[in-house]
Formats: structure tokens, C-alpha cells, sequence
């Protein structure tokens, strides 16, 4: 889990989240049932893990990478994180800690359906998994983009089939505006 904040009392809490989340990582590591499936001709690994927060149980559809990375096995319902914006990295941007992490070079957004050239590293809720960091587009990223906000009614955007993605951790500002 990477977390860099620019003051130092929002470092503090980033650190406690960190060791919170190591603490969550070997409780995870505790309850992981791991199901294989066979699937257009490769194993699809479903995670089925019981959440820290509210205590929800998650079933991914994305197989596991490496650390913090995963690929998207089907389209999944995904929205723009309100409360992004203030969570930055020093020394870098969010599509290059995306490229790194993964090893790729970014190319086309993420969004189903958008064809535009990803330019930046955008927060994405993934339902029912958490927040990733994904390349999308400058016209996807932008906060006003009301096909990419998260709906009452539960119509959301599509992240499409085989986007790699990179987990990252929620901020008190993300948490207070979902």
C-alpha cells in the first residue's frame, strides 16, 4: 500500500492506515478461499474475502498480478472517487506510479466506452472491490463528467474487460464524500 502525502499530520494518518492495512493484510491472508474456474481457455482466480469495512464480503472478478495490480476478467461498474483530488504523490503522478506498478505503458482509456488516449491516473471505485487507480482519459478524469459519477440508481460506467489496475488506499476526504 503506497501513501504519500505533503503535510505531516496527513502523513501520520496514512502511516496508521498503512500498519492497519498490513494488520488487515494478514487477516485476509487468514480467510482467503481461492476458487478457480476454468474461463476462455485460463484459470480465473475469484477471490472471496471478508472486507475490514463494514464488514462486507467482496468477490472479485479480477485476477492478481502482483502486488496491488489486477486485471479486470469481464467489464465492472466503476465511477470517478469524489475527494481524489487532494490525494497526491510527491516526485510523481498517479499514471506514472500506474505504469510503474504495472510495467505498462498506458494507451487507451479505460471507460468501455471511451477511445481516447489515457493521459492520467484516475481514482475509480470498482464496485464491490474498492478504490484502484486506472489510466482513463483528461474528459473521463474530469470532476464535472457526470457519465463517470456514481448513481442512486445504479447505473454506472464500465471499467472494459482486461484493464490493469492498481489498488490504492481510500483518504478521510473519499470516505466523507462517498
Amino acid at each position: 500500500m503506497v501513501c504519500i502525502r505533503n503535510d505531516e499530520a496527513a502523513a501520520g494518518e496514512c502511516a496508521k492506515r498503512t500498519q492497519k492495512a498490513k494488520g488487515l493484510e494478514q487477516v485476509r491472508r487468514r480467510l482467503k478461499q481461492t476458487i478457480f474456474l476454468k474461463f476462455s481457455m485460463f484459470l480465473t482466480c475469484i477471490e472471496v474475502v471478508a472486507s475490514a469495512f463494514g464488514k462486507r464480503i467482496k468477490t472479485s472478478a479480477m485476477k492478481q498480478m502482483g502486488l496491488n495490480v489486477y486485471r479486470l476478467q469481464s467489464d465492472m461498474h466503476a465511477w470517478n472517487v469524489d475527494g481524489s483530488s487532494g490525494d497526491k504523490l510527491q516526485n510523481s503522478s498517479w499514471i506514472r506510479h500506474w505504469e510503474t506498478a504495472t510495467g505498462l505503458k498506458r494507451e487507451t482509456c479505460s471507460y468501455s466506452d471511451c477511445s481516447r488516449l489515457a493521459e492520467y491516473g484516475g481514482h475509480v471505485w470498482i464496485k464491490r472491490c474498492g478504490v484502484y487507480i486506472a489510466p482513463i482519459c483528461n474528459t473521463c478524469n474530469y470532476h464535472a463528467n457526470v457519465k463517470r459519477l456514481q448513481t442512486e440508481g445504479g447505473v454506472h460506467s464500465l471499467l472494459r474487460k482486461d484493464t490493469v489496475v492498481v489498488k490504492t488506499c481510500v483518504t478521510e476526504e473519499m470516505r466523507l464524500l462517498s
